[in-house]
């Protein structure tokens, strides 16, 4: 019997049994140089395991993570304004407002009270204050258009605030709050030419306009 009788036969671009095509450069230590190939090929497997670990954090970062998960609002007094500042914060309370509960409604309300003008201009805080708008009694959304008057102008100028100040508009016009839609004219009339002129305080000026002057 020949020697290397039984010996698996390897073809030159053929199938390697123990795992490892042949590339040229050798798969394995039945190639000659096949510690160089399976130095390679290995290094190649580590760069894509790096890339997908990479991926994955990438994409972990991005998951809306609730650190508030069974946390009571309760449990949270006098941090609230704080939270309403942070974007899962801001997300947490919201879905407080929207659970329908009047006693956090009012918790919520309470301790923003006299910030609205900080944080309708907020990244996050503007959100907050949208869905308050949305869910707070008649008394309290005449409170918040009270409180901001001063400022409203202001807020409507910037990028943040039009999106709270737009959503005000829309809330007072159905159902027509009379009241309250005279303290929002009279307060952005003190300076039409400057919302005019701006990109977003346009949007607030001329909405308005529509809405409560024009219907």
């Amino acid at each position: 019997m020949p020697p290397n009788a039984g010996a698996p036969t390897f073809t030159p671009g053929g199938f390697d049994p123990y795992g490892f095509d042949d590339d040229g450069y050798g798969s394995g230590a039945l190639y000659p140089g096949g510690a160089i190939g399976l130095k390679n090929k290995r290094a190649e497997a580590d760069r894509e395991c790096e890339s997908l670990a990479e991926r994955f954090r990438k994409w972990a970062a991005d998951l809306p993570v609730n650190r508030f998960t069974g946390v009571r609002i309760e449990d949270l007094q006098g941090e609230l304004l704080n939270l309403c500042k942070d974007q899962h914060g801001c997300r947490y309370l919201q879905k407080k407002l929207e659970d329908g509960e009047p006693a956090h409604r009012d918790m919520i309300f309470r301790e923003t009270y006299g910030h609205f003008p900080e944080l309708m201009t907020d990244p996050f805080g503007n959100y907050l204050c949208q869905k308050l708008l949305e869910y707070s009694t008649d008394e309290q959304r005449t409170a918040i258009i009270e409180s901001v008057a001063n400022d409203l102008v202001g807020i409507s100028l910037n990028m943040h605030g039009t999106r709270a100040v737009q959503k005000m508009v829309d809330f007072l016009a159905s159902p027509r709050q009379p009241k309250q839609i005279r303290t929002l004219i009279y307060a952005l009339s003190m300076n039409v030419v400057a919302l005019i002129k701006d990109l977003n305080g346009n949007h607030v000026g001329v909405s308005s306009f529509v809405k409560y002057i024009v219907a």
